[in-house]
């Protein structure tokens, strides 16, 4: 039997209380103030003006803080997602989208903490379709199972003369894979991690050849201070 007032297995809410969200309006609200996170958020903004991209396309732009702030810097910001409340560019799924129907091409495609919510034999068809829609660069966050430490040490000399020196060190937990109950995942499907980073089957190497099948060649990974988000840049390697 299906109780809807308890949570079991690795289910984030009880699904009345996820309901109770979903009604309210408040999935996903106030992340931004959070401690795991508003570093996230930084990163996702300073990664895009750092590319020096003028023109994103963001798949499920959760509260939809990122796509209202960089509009207002002058970035030409869509948005495609689900949740018709985000009012996105495109009313869709990231599976469902059909680059084709699509007239414009973007600096760069991103998915932050997004992905995982699809199973992973849809991942490398999810990237081909992002960078079907990317003229240059696609950015994703995943989660990551790990365990580690970070040291940091900041050194302040005046207002824009700060340095930050860190070590830091991150290894996979390699856990099962997440388990939901069958009544769950058919209620609410983008609820789910299908799998993460670092958890059995699914070490990094594996997602970096997934990736680089797509004709994407890896500038960059990095984890957010909250080492679940985990960050990879990859450039489109032909037109």
């Amino acid at each position: 039997m299906y109780d809807r007032n308890i949570k079991m297995y690795d289910e984030p809410h009880t699904p009345v209380a996820l309901e109770r969200q979903l009604l309210a309006g408040k999935l996903n609200k106030g992340k931004l103030i959070t401690e795991q996170h508003n570093n996230s958020y930084y990163l996702q903004m300073k990664t895009i003006k750092d590319l020096k991209i003028k023109h994103v396309l963001e798949i499920g732009p959760g509260e939809s803080f990122i796509p209202k702030y960089m509009k207002s810097i002058g970035i030409q910001y869509d948005t495609l997602d689900i949740v018709p409340s985000t009012n996105p560019t495109y009313l869709s799924r990231l599976e469902d989208a059909d680059p084709s129907m699509i007239r414009k091409r973007y600096g760069a495609v991103c998915a932050f903490q997004v992905l995982e919510h699809s199973p992973y034999d849809r991942f490398s068809s999810n990237l081909a379709k992002m960078a079907a829609l990317s003229r240059n660069y696609i950015v994703i966050s995943i989660p990551y199972s790990c365990f580690g430490f970070r040291l940091s040490f900041k050194t302040f000399r005046g207002q824009g003369k700060r340095s930050k020196y860190e070590l830091s060190r991150y290894f996979p937990k390699n856990l099962p894979n997440r388990k939901y109950r069958p009544e769950y995942i058919k209620e609410f499907p983008w609820a789910c991690h299908y799998w993460e980073l670092g958890r059995e089957g699914f070490p990094l190497s594996r997602i970096k050849n997934d990736i680089i099948s797509q004709r994407l060649r890896i500038i960059d990974t990095f984890h957010s201070d909250n080492p679940f988000h985990f960050f990879i840049i990859a450039q489109k390697t032909e037109s």
